[in-house]
């Protein structure tokens, strides 16, 4: 029965982000159609997790897995025909589903992120996704890209753009703790203590 109602939302999901879609081609102006493009990254992020669910009566998700639908989601939706090569390394990490759900919504806004700012002009370059444990109770989810970097004044932790604001707010969520390098393109580390 849990398994049918997580079938049915991830419908739902795909079922608004296709009408997210219908408006988009709508639009007139680029600032709108990036805006539905973003929400609908989002959904789709979101209901990924649902269909992983709908396929696994444990509850528990290889985020791994859900990585490699994200980005390439967002390829489509966010930056499609774009030159930008990805890598997504590290072990299979199985989450609950909570837990899962916020890693998934931080990875598709990085993703995002890197592909709408990194890559200036149709620029080529790699963003790279690596997952790793440190012993049992700690997960470290790294995304860098080999753009053209954050600017130097940037405070990312207080920053006016929705994406930024979502992934510190899911980072707290995740009772983890978030790091930027940004000497060559940009690193962004968040470790979560695993639920």
């Amino acid at each position: 029965m849990i398994q049918e109602v997580h079938h049915r939302v991830k419908n739902n999901l795909q079922t608004i982000a296709a009408l997210l879609r219908m408006q988009a081609r709508r639009a007139h102006d680029n600032g709108t159609q990036q805006a539905l493009h973003e929400a609908i990254a989002r959904i789709l992020s979101v209901a990924v997790i649902h269909e992983f669910l709908s396929l696994d009566e444990s509850q528990s998700i290889n985020i791994k897995d859900v990585c490699q639908r994200i980005v390439g989601q967002a390829r489509q939706v966010i930056a499609p025909g774009t030159h930008v090569d990805f890598t997504i390394e590290g072990p299979s990490i199985y989450l609950p589903s909570q837990q899962a759900t916020a890693c998934a919504l931080v990875i598709n806004e990085l993703v995002s992120n890197a592909l709408k700012h990194a890559f200036p002009d149709n620029r080529s370059g790699e963003i790279s996704i690596c997952f790793r444990l440190d012993g049992d109770d700690w997960l470290i989810l790294t995304v860098a890209d080999t753009g053209v970097g954050m600017p130097p004044d940037l405070d990312f932790n207080n920053t006016g753009t929705l994406g930024l604001q979502l992934v510190n707010m899911l980072t707290l969520q995740l009772n983890g703790q978030i790091s930027m390098e940004g000497a060559t393109g940009t690193a962004i580390t968040i470790r979560a203590r695993r639920s």
